[in-house]
């Protein structure tokens, strides 16, 4: 019975690990989460710091971001003309650009973007953030922020270091901005950028 419990609290871990993803308090990468049998106790510990005595038991360490990864491109997207593109390749700040306006549209999940946001001790709630975002990202320097938070989502789902990439295009105009099935999708204008 004990060990269907563990296996049960274990799988609704990865789980919860998998929408709030751990990071380590020793060097801010993805932390690692122990199962333990027989090891001073079954049990689950985060982000482990310390070793188990020899022969102690059986334990496994499943990196968080492994579980993340799955679920980051769902998180935040940006899309021109209906195609996913890096958002690395996206600027908000102003710069000589060229040719026709393309649409360009970009998600962030509703619980990353509140999060994110109420970090910068802004008073926003779930009830005000389409109107806020929708007023806010009206200025060149919030569409940036807003892309800043799809580029981190980004990395974290790749697990890799992003290289800085020349931006291939610039957002220039939001027109709308839309809270449906848990993301917010701002909508709006952006050029390519003038080599």
């Amino acid at each position: 019975m004990a060990r269907l419990l563990f296996f049960v609290l274990a799988g609704a871990f990865c789980v919860a690990a998998a929408c709030f993803p751990l990071r380590s308090q020793s060097d801010s990468t993805w932390a690692d989460v122990t199962f333990g049998i027989g090891c001073e106790g079954t049990g689950i510990w985060p982000d482990r710091q310390f070793d188990f005595p020899t022969g102690a038991g059986y334990y496994i360490d499943i990196p968080c971001g492994m579980t993340h990864a799955l679920t980051g491109s769902q998180r935040a997207r940006v899309l021109i003309d209906g195609e996913a593109v890096d958002p690395f390749e996206v600027t908000g700040v102003e710069q000589r650009v060229l040719g026709t306006p393309h649409e360009i549209e970009v998600q962030i999940a509703t619980s990353v973007l509140l999060h994110e946001l109420q970090e910068c001790d802004l008073d926003v709630s779930e009830t005000t953030l389409r109107d806020f975002v929708a007023t806010d990202s009206q200025a060149a320097r919030a569409r940036e922020a807003y892309l800043s938070i799809a580029r981190a989502v980004a990395s974290h789902s790749s697990l890799g270091q992003q290289k800085p990439v020349a931006p291939r295009w610039v957002w220039h105009e939001t027109e709308d901005v839309q809270s449906w099935d848990s993301m917010i999708t701002l909508v709006g204008k952006c050029r390519e950028v003038k080599a």
